[in-house]
């Protein structure tokens, strides 16, 4: 994923420079690429792969929080069949979107909320 986002990038005269694979140093971090969107601006990137076709993936609390945060700025990449030699990969601009919009769907079993206290 990342040679394709520096691959994006390079293509509109940005420096490679300007993409950071933030995951390397930081695994448990809200994104894993920080590139350039097209405007020239930060681009926040998430890439969640399977090695199967299905569609489900965990999303921490610190990645949707960024998504909900930078919505056109944040995509999230889905990759699936990830260890073949033809992975399929997704770009999904501003889920946030797409979740408000029904085409993608939180599976919310485990959600805890919390009031004041008493």
């Amino acid at each position: 994923m990342l040679r394709r986002e520096l691959a994006r990038v390079a293509a509109r005269g940005v420096p490679a420079e300007r993409v950071v694979w933030s995951a390397d140093t930081n695994p448990a971090g809200d994104h894993d690429i920080k590139s350039v969107a097209d405007d020239g601006g930060d681009l926040w990137i998430e890439v969640k792969a399977t090695n199967g076709r299905e569609g489900r993936f965990t999303w921490s609390r610190s990645e949707f929080n960024l998504a909900m945060r930078e919505r056109q700025r944040y995509v999230l990449c889905r990759v699936y069949l990830a260890n073949t030699v033809r992975p399929v990969i997704r770009r999904i601009q501003d889920p946030i979107a797409h979740l408000l919009a029904g085409e993608m769907r939180l599976e919310l079993n485990n959600l805890a909320a919390e009031v004041e206290p008493l």
